[in-house]
């Protein structure tokens, strides 16, 4: 019941197992939410995502082959970074925590 006390009067902090808990959910959500909307977006309008789809493979044909590979590789890269970025803004907040806790107990 002291437990439940403290929370309720944010004596005590929650914060890290959350902050993980959300970290992951958006590392794993973020990319599936983004595949299913662009199919979602794709089932709204068939003809839409159809001309798309030959505009964007004939744009890609055209490209000589070492543009197609720089693409796909710094798209590869954009993704990478910006998992990296999530993963650092929650190490971040995770530290700031932790900082309290210490001063907190010091």
């Amino acid at each position: 019941m002291d437990k439940l006390l403290a929370f309720l009067r944010f004596e005590l902090f929650i914060s890290q197992p959350v902050l993980i808990v959300c970290y992951y959910l958006g590392a794993l959500g973020m990319p599936l939410l983004a595949a299913w909307m662009a199919y979602r977006l794709g089932t709204l309008s068939p003809d839409l995502q159809r001309r798309l789809q030959r505009q964007g493979r004939l744009l890609f044909r055209q490209l000589p082959r070492r543009y197609q590979v720089w693409m796909i590789l710094l798209s590869v890269l954009a993704f990478v970074f910006m998992n990296i970025i999530w993963r650092m803004m929650f190490e971040y907040l995770i530290a700031f925590m932790q900082m309290r806790d210490a001063l907190i107990a010091g």
